[in-house]
């Protein structure tokens, strides 16, 4: 098994880093621990691959990150879909920066046909509650 040392990191910045997909995975693997409150990754060329990662990091009730922020990278709708499913789970996220992915102009609407992936997102708006 894994041992995780508790963090004392509560915030981390990696704006403008060009870090990447992987290393972007493998950091949101070792700051899975409550003390991380922050997470600021915006403009690192991170690919729709990591929207698993960051999903099954918002599902776990561990997990108190309360700000997201991964603007400007290319998540798409591929990467993006998982993360709002995980919102319907997570309580405890306050904000989360998607813009400038990649998205799409049809992205939660009905013309997107999301429902079929099985999630929307007013619905995984609306689960996400405290």
């Amino acid at each position: 098994g894994t041992t995780t040392r508790i963090s004392h990191i509560t915030k981390i910045n990696l704006n403008d880093n060009c870090i990447g997909t992987q290393a972007t995975e493998d950091l949101l693997f070792a700051l899975r621990n409550p003390s991380v409150r922050a997470i600021f990754l915006a403009r690192n060329f991170i690919q729709a691959s990591a929207g698993t990662i960051i999903s099954t990091c918002l599902r776990r009730n561990t997990i108190q990150w309360r700000y997201l922020d991964l603007q400007g990278n290319q998540l798409g709708k591929d990467g993006v879909n998982p993360i709002f499913w995980a919102l319907r789970r997570n309580v405890s996220l306050i904000h989360l920066n998607l813009s400038d992915n990649n998205i799409g102009p049809d992205f939660g609407t009905e013309r997107d046909e999301i429902e079929h992936y099985g999630n929307s997102l007013a619905a995984a708006i609306e689960y996400n509650y405290s």
